[in-house]
């Protein structure tokens, strides 16, 4: 009878015990959620940026390279005109 006792309350602390740890698990995998989404979303931001950013550079690069081509021709004509 004692033993059958002390297995009881020994299960009973077992379980107690197994609530706690599956309660902790859960803070735990919400925890792992919300840092994941947090990566993901500055990683996407990022991307976002760099995309921008190599955008931005494609057109300055345009840019500039139409205002020499435009000054090359404008040096060739004066040329023209002067002989």
């Amino acid at each position: 009878m004692l033993y059958s006792y002390e297995a009881e309350e020994l299960s009973k602390k077992f379980m107690e015990q197994n609530i706690e740890l599956q309660h902790e698990i859960e803070t735990f995998r919400s925890q792992l959620d919300y840092i994941v989404t947090y990566i993901n979303q500055k990683l996407d931001q990022q991307k976002i940026t760099t995309t921008t950013l190599s955008s931005l550079s494609i057109h300055q690069l345009v840019f500039e390279t139409m205002q020499q081509e435009e000054n090359d021709l404008l040096k060739y004509l004066v040329c023209i005109i002067k002989i």
